[in-house]
């Protein structure tokens, strides 16, 4: 026994023994799936030739003077369809960590077990252990063989692990390669398509597609998402360049119009106006306000030719386009951009008391 163990098994096991099977209690065991036919073709053995391995047993620490069964569940089962009181067996303490361990190597030296309780067995253990190299280490295989049966558990997409679950394929390679192409389904920029996966989904499960096939499969779509991401990328540099060409060029004077007008009536106190102001050299300012001129003097012509109610109301209800700015032409506000960025300040201010009043 390996020092690595010692805290596994606290003494070694006893001689073998025949146990009473009725002082046998069975814990839930790492096969969950008996075969009928195959049992009762193993009770007819039994019935011939007896019991020809012994059980391992370990002594139940909740039930003095009983045991619980670490492995040979099938030879108890058989046993007792052949009418046996007692069963050949070896037992010695053992924790729950040995028991499992100990369970699922004797499984696998003796018996194919079933994939789906391989794997749910080396989960087991590893959620004892922690580390795939421990693991691998008590059950006598290697790390990739450790990580292959924790996929269904650990890293699986939901569709894969459906078909696992099911029973629809058991094959680990297979499935395992099918995972990885739910997964590039799943990611920017797609490699192949949700509707493609289906398609690929069900001949997996109807036994349709071999490994090399899949495996064909993924590397394509795995070198589409390289191809992909490269032509994202360089999509992605050419909108940072345009980006930078567009910051470094000079805002047009109706541009700069518009934000300071904007500022004005979301953030229209002096102070602010002025820090606006002061993002541009002044011959930018007076460019911009150069775009304004027409409308305040389309205003001041319209407010001389307004006479009478009818004919204002008509002049105000055809003004479209720059209607802030001829608007403050119409009133007599003086014209700069400065006087039309206040007058419009003070106008969402009014608007907004009289909606205060309201409430």
């Amino acid at each position: 026994m390996s020092h690595s163990h010692a805290k596994s098994i606290v003494t070694p096991p006893d001689a073998l023994n025949l146990v009473a099977l009725d002082i046998i209690d069975v814990r839930p065991q790492i096969r969950t799936r008996f075969d009928k036919q195959g049992l009762a073709e193993l009770a007819e053995s039994v019935k011939a030739n007896g019991i020809l391995a012994p059980v391992l047993l370990r002594p139940n620490p909740k039930k003095p003077g009983r045991f619980e069964l670490i492995a040979g569940e099938r030879r108890v089962r058989a046993a007792k369809a052949a009418g046996l009181t007692h069963i050949p067996a070896i037992s010695g303490q053992a924790d729950d960590q040995a028991r499992v361990r100990m369970q699922l190597a004797e499984n696998l030296d003796r018996e194919d077990l079933d994939e789906r309780e391989v794997c749910a067995a080396v989960k087991a253990l590893f959620d004892r252990e922690k580390d795939i190299g421990k693991v691998a280490a008590l059950v006598k295989r290697s790390k990739p063989w450790v990580c292959k049966h924790l996929g269904p558990a650990m890293n699986w997409p939901y569709d894969a692990v459906v078909l696992f679950e099911e029973g629809k394929c058991e094959d680990l390679e297979l499935l395992g390669s099918y995972a990885q192409l739910v997964k590039l389904a799943g990611s920017y920029p797609a490699p192949i398509s949700f509707a493609e996966i289906t398609a690929i989904g069900k001949k997996v499960s109807d036994g349709k597609i071999t490994r090399d096939e899949l495996r064909e499969l993924t590397a394509a779509a795995k070198k589409k998402q390289r191809e992909g991401a490269g032509e994202r990328k360089a999509a992605e540099q050419r909108r940072t360049v345009r980006a930078k060409e567009k910051a470094a060029k000079p805002p047009a004077p109706e541009q700069i119009a518009e934000e300071l007008l904007e500022s004005a009536e979301y953030e229209g106190d002096e102070l602010n106006l002025e820090r606006e102001f002061a993002k541009y050299e002044p011959t930018a300012i007076a460019a911009a306000e150069a775009t304004q001129r027409e409308a305040y003097d389309d205003g001041v012509k319209a407010r001389a030719g307004a006479k009478t109610p009818e004919a204002m109301y008509a002049i105000l209800g055809s003004r479209l386009i720059g209607w802030e700015t001829w608007l403050a032409g119409f009133c007599g506000v003086p014209f700069s951009l400065e006087a039309l960025c206040k007058a419009r300040a003070m106008a969402a201010q009014y608007d907004q008391d009289a909606e205060d009043d309201d409430d």
